[in-house]
């Protein structure tokens, strides 16, 4: 018996690339595209299957640039080219010349008929789907535990919401008992009376991989949910039947958390805009009121001694007016401050919606307060120069009275006066000169 020489790996593969070479040549075959990939060099590497097998292809830059094919997951093509073997790694496959397109893959023409059909249902009508919750407070995430995108959702739904709570309904999301595991989470968290969405999302992957998704009577499911479904399946580019019966399609996972919640920083900036309107409004309003009172003050005429009191108390209630108006709005301030600094420190509160309302209503009835107290000062003012015009010695002029002077000094008695001094008479009209001619005590 003779001895069998050894070779070296390399020397094997060497061997074996040059008889595939040497014995196929050229050929031309038929399947359909998956997992195609495009490298930085422009070299495009896919798998070209049909029912029974598969073989790795490459096809490198020159070849489909020059002949300018859009290759994609799904579509049933004719690859021309020699059959060989890859060295390195001993890889046996399709050096890949020029493609010719032959159709849609089965898989992509299953997609297309489901769809078709799911549509003339009418399960993909804008008017069916359901509005998405602006604050939710409980949020279901139907997953693998395994994938990135559990950690991409959790990561998202913690830095914009975190008072959100979530609950995992675990299943597989890819094979052929995905669906069913699928439609079970669905029913699990329908159950759940507190859950205000859920979202349905997975990685991105070949049309194979999403597969899952493009099931009926999965599709059926999402579409009876009655609580809305956010879809972020696989990448921006990925399409699957879940996306179209979905409430709202995300182009990733990421993106379907972002959807379902809203971010506590843009409602923390919303709060405190509103809280400095109202506060400037109110302050508006308070110094308004403070020019009118100003205003009635300027057209009080000023008299003799006799108003000096009435105006002292007059500038007093003024003072107080405003004092006590400048503490309320402090007050009302500091519990402004407090309220939007609980906010911040919760980020923000389960009940933000409660919270701006209990301080709309705290900021309206301020105001209200306000415009109370001071139509009270206003009254009051009134009802003091009501007490001036009564007390005023112009008013007693008015009835046929005069003032008597001597020397600038009011005169009360008739010892007072000595025979030729000059008396002045004030009248309601002008004044009278007088001398005494005689004095009757």
């Amino acid at each position: 018996m003779s001895e069998i020489p050894i070779i070296t790996v390399s020397e094997l593969n060497a061997k074996a690339k040059f008889a595939l070479e040497d014995t196929f040549g050229i050929v031309a075959v038929s399947g359909e595209i998956s997992n195609i990939t495009t490298a930085s060099s422009g070299h495009c590497y896919f798998t070209l299957k049909d029912k029974l097998a598969q073989i790795r292809c490459a096809f490198f830059s020159y070849g489909h640039k020059r002949q300018g094919i859009k290759l994609q997951n799904g579509i049933e093509i004719i690859a021309h080219g020699k059959v060989s073997l890859y060295e390195p790694r001993g890889d046996y496959q399709l050096i890949v010349s020029h493609v010719q397109d032959n159709g849609l893959g089965l898989l992509f023409q299953q997609f297309v008929a489901l769809k078709n059909k799911l549509e003339a249902q009418g399960l993909f009508a804008t008017s069916r789907k359901k509005t998405i919750p602006k604050f939710p407070e409980h949020i279901a995430i139907i997953t693998s535990p395994k994938g990135a995108a559990l950690h991409d959702i959790q990561s998202t739904l913690q830095r914009r919401f975190p008072l959100a709570k979530t609950s995992l309904f675990a299943s597989e999301v890819q094979g052929a008992t995905a669906p069913v595991q699928l439609i079970a989470a669905l029913s699990a968290a329908e159950l759940d009376n507190t859950i205000d969405c859920i979202i349905l999302a997975r990685g991105g992957g070949s049309l194979e991989d999403l597969w899952a998704f493009n099931n009926e009577t999965l599709a059926l499911k999402i579409a009876n949910c009655s609580i809305p479904i956010i879809a972020g399946i696989g990448h921006e580019t990925d399409f699957t039947i879940a996306d179209f019966v979905a409430d709202f399609r995300a182009a990733t996972p990421t993106a379907a958390a972002e959807k379902a919640t809203p971010d506590q920083y843009d409602l923390l900036q919303q709060l405190s805009f509103l809280n400095n309107k109202i506060l400037g409004l109110v302050q508006n309003n308070v110094n308004s009121k403070a020019i009118q009172l100003k205003w009635c003050s300027n057209r009080l005429s000023t008299a003799d001694k006799v108003l000096q009191m009435p105006w002292q108390r007059l500038d007093y209630g003024l003072r107080l007016i405003k004092d006590k108006s400048r503490e309320l709005i402090r007050k009302k301030l500091q519990q402004a401050v407090f309220i939007t600094q609980r906010l911040e420190l919760q980020k923000p509160a389960t009940k933000l919606a409660t919270q701006q309302e209990k301080l709309s209503n705290l900021l309206k009835n301020m105001s209200q307060h306000a415009n109370k107290k001071i139509t009270a000062e206003l009254l009051q003012v009134s009802r003091i120069l009501h007490t001036l015009q009564a007390l005023s010695p112009l008013a007693t002029l008015q009835r046929g009275y005069a003032i008597a002077s001597v020397n600038k000094q009011i005169i009360s008695n008739a010892n007072q006066v000595k025979i030729g001094d000059e008396i002045s008479l004030m009248l309601a009209q002008g004044k009278i000169i007088s001398i005494a001619k005689d004095i009757d005590d």
